[in-house]
């Protein structure tokens, strides 16, 4: 690897959705610096229950498949998941569901064999939860947590409301007409709730109204 190239040298996935990434980069004068990182959600949604995947190191294409996937299934090594040659020679086989899509049938699927070694692994016996571990100044064997990526709460419909009450006290403090405040949906055309009491139009400059459109699943 060449000098001050960062390398994920392994990620765990776990069934809460949070994952561990481990970097390491080479330095001229301390040599090898090793890290991790948490990310309270890496992306697609698990579906397994327990257990966490593992990717080695030189999997990338995997690692890049695991964070763009709509979601991820798996299953332990099982005979009763194999075929009748795997089960007459009594191979366990597991699976690894990487889903593309949202229709069901849209989905990669890779067996992991118990009698090889491969680059990743599913081991349904090692759990872990994100809150148990975001707030620690090490993870795993004293490895060092230098940042903790976190979700940003989903605005809810009560705090647009606030929000909403806010900026209208603010204008009428200095003794102005408040504006009329829509509260959409993200894909919504009409509002859900209409704060104000006179006419209001767009424009460029949106003058008269404003349009929460930063509003994520907003409970209905």
């Amino acid at each position: 690897m060449a000098n001050n190239a960062k390398l994920m040298t392994c990620l765990y996935l776990y069934a809460d959705g949070h994952a561990v990434a481990i970097w390491e980069q080479y330095h001229k004068i301390v040599g090898k610096v090793e890290w991790a990182e948490i990310f309270q959600h890496y992306g697609p949604e698990v579906r397994f229950k327990s257990g966490r995947i593992v990717v080695s190191r030189y999997c990338t294409g995997m690692k890049t498949l695991l964070k763009n996937a709509w979601w991820i299934d798996a299953s332990e090594a099982s005979r009763s998941n194999g075929s009748d040659a795997t089960k007459k020679l009594g191979i366990e086989v597991g699976y690894l569901k990487v889903g593309l899509g949202n229709e069901w049938h849209n989905y990669v699927m890779f067996n992991e064999l118990s009698c090889l070694s491969g680059e990743y692994t599913y081991q349904p016996d090692m759990s872990e939860r994100f809150e148990d571990v975001a707030e620690k100044p090490t993870w795993g064997c004293n490895t060092m947590v230098v940042k903790v990526h976190r979700v940003s709460p989903k605005p809810t419909l009560e705090g647009c409301r606030k929000w909403v009450a806010d900026k209208r006290k603010q204008w009428k403090d200095f003794g102005w007409k408040a504006p009329t405040f829509r509260i959409f949906h993200d894909s919504g055309t009409e509002p859900v709730e209409t704060h104000g009491d006179r006419q209001s139009e767009t424009g460029p400059s949106g003058a008269g109204l404003s349009v929460i459109r930063s509003l994520k699943k907003i409970p209905r």
